[in-house]
């Protein structure tokens, strides 16, 4: 919640309103008019009073001078003109002001846009402005804008929908024998003028018609409705009824119904009295466009203050930003522990199959498939039962006739030779070419017996064991191989399944 002040300075008091500006409401919590003596010390010496009621320092404090203190001009520049920035209006008014330029406070806003836009501008003196602000800060109040009275008082079309209309409305807000006129059409002040030396109904009238005409000379229309603030509000009446044209009902002396909620404790009444210090308290939440004569050498210095005032939106909004950043982190970790729990159980059972072992540990799995600290028997056979033809039919000697293979049978590390051979030195040689083999450990001979054409029939017994190689009580791929041949062998040895030559 941030508090803010509107504080309108006259010659005779400070009328100040207390506004809290929370999540989209508006609250006027005080209304305060404060006597004050003539002088820089009267102004310190009223908004110390101020300070000394308010139980927290005020998060922005918004002052306005008296429209007799400034100079208001319209202005029209073209638009790439104003673009270019502060001294196209100290160039504008040269000449047009009672003071030189060089020692002038300079600012304006918009009355009308377009391709030739419109503009009232509000010059004074530097160090009248400087006296002011340094008042205030002498009382712990230190203004971060300052306006004009005339033309803030405009500025309560914020607070009004009402006044947000296209038609133009007159409102007026008079005390001390002066008043503030300012014409609002489309939410901008489009005329604003302080009149002075108001004491009898004939000037009032007189200068409020002057007004109103000098409005309408300047391309305005006729005022649909005015509304009248102030302790000499109701002396207004009449006259404005009678420069305007308006009846009855079109002259008001009560604010439409606005977006600002009144406290308890305040007495509506009194906000009418303080019109101009409704619309600068009005200044920290709206971001219109108004005139602010902190320029240049008088801009606030520092920024403690915004901060201040900023602390609980950014507050939370550092808030959400962790609470955003927790949300993220905290389901990425369940992601990350729902993947790990997932694997974990697959490396389970992969280790199962594998070791004949549950192993959850990744580390431990990835040291026993490696081999660490272990024996690990290579899957892959050393020789299978192709290697054993290949070997019989490049083994078998040059030379040997008449020769066939009738059984081979490889089963393990053993295998078994049936053969038919010419005569016993055949097979004997074959047997000494088989030993030349590393992987036949032992070739044994078995009996022979001769067949039916002579020749002799044999067997052999081999011990299939490569050299390097650990042994196993099973050889994956080796399984069991048994192949018949009727083939007969030629000069260069015999092939499983078929002949490979004849003599």
């Amino acid at each position: 919640m941030a508090l803010y002040l509107g504080i309108e300075l006259s010659e005779g008091q400070l009328r100040v309103v207390k506004l809290r500006a929370q999540y989209r409401k508006l609250t006027v919590e005080g209304v305060y008019r404060l006597p004050r003596e003539s002088g820089p010390e009267g102004i310190t010496m009223a908004a110390q009073a101020i300070r000394g009621s308010l139980a927290q320092p005020p998060d922005g404090v918004f002052i306005a001078i008296p429209g007799s203190d400034a100079s208001l001009r319209p202005l029209s520049l073209p638009k790439a003109l104003l673009r270019r920035g502060p001294k196209v209006l100290s160039a504008e008014l040269e000449g047009q002001i009672p003071f030189e330029v060089d020692s002038a406070v300079i600012d304006a806003q918009v009355v009308r846009e377009g391709e030739v836009t419109e503009l009232l501008a509000a010059a004074t003196r530097i160090e009248r402005v400087q006296t002011v602000i340094d008042a205030f800060k002498a009382a712990d109040l230190d203004p971060r804008e300052v306006g004009v009275m005339p033309l803030s008082l405009g500025e309560l079309s914020s607070a009004y929908v009402e006044w947000s209309s296209a038609e133009p409305i007159l409102v007026l807000h008079a005390y001390e024998s002066r008043a503030d006129l300012c014409v609002i059409a489309s939410g901008r002040v489009q005329f604003a003028r302080t009149l002075t030396g108001q004491g009898n109904p004939m000037v009032r009238e007189r200068s409020v018609r002057q007004s109103l005409g000098a409005f309408l000379a300047g391309g305005g229309s006729s005022v649909v409705a005015a509304y009248l603030f102030g302790e000499e509000g109701h002396l207004y009446d009449e006259a404005v009824a009678k420069a305007s044209g308006l009846d009855a009902t079109g002259v008001r002396m009560y604010p439409p119904q606005g977006s600002v909620v009144i406290a308890p404790d305040v007495n509506p009444e009194e906000l009418r009295l303080a019109p101009t210090a409704l619309a600068l308290a009005m200044r920290g939440v709206s971001k219109s466009s108004r005139v602010d004569l902190r320029k240049g050498p008088l801009a606030v210095q520092g920024n403690v203050t915004i901060l201040r005032e900023r602390a609980p939106l950014l507050a939370a909004l550092a808030g959400a930003v962790m609470l955003t950043w927790v949300g993220a982190t905290t389901a990425r970790y369940y992601a990350s522990a729902s993947e790990r729990d997932r694997l974990t159980a697959a490396l389970a059972v992969v280790t199962q199959e594998v070791f004949e072992e549950r192993i959850t540990d990744p580390q431990v799995a990835i040291a026993k498939a490696r081999g660490s600290g272990e024996t690990l028997q290579d899957p892959l056979p050393p020789s299978d039962a192709f290697d054993v033809i290949g070997t019989l039919s490049s083994k078998i000697p040059e030379g040997t006739r008449n020769h066939d293979i009738t059984q081979l049978e490889v089963s393990d590390e053993r295998v078994q030779v049936q053969g038919i051979a010419a005569t016993v030195q055949d097979r004997d040689s074959i047997v000494d070419a088989l030993k030349t083999y590393e992987c036949f450990q032992n070739v044994t001979p078995g009996r022979t017996t001769s067949g039916s054409d002579n020749r002799q029939q044999y067997t052999l017994d081999i011990e299939f064991r490569c050299p390097g190689r650990a042994s196993s009580t099973r050889r994956p791929n080796s399984g069991a191989a048994t192949t018949n041949t009727t083939g007969t062998t030629g000069t260069t040895g015999s092939t499983t399944g078929g002949s490979s030559g004849s003599n």
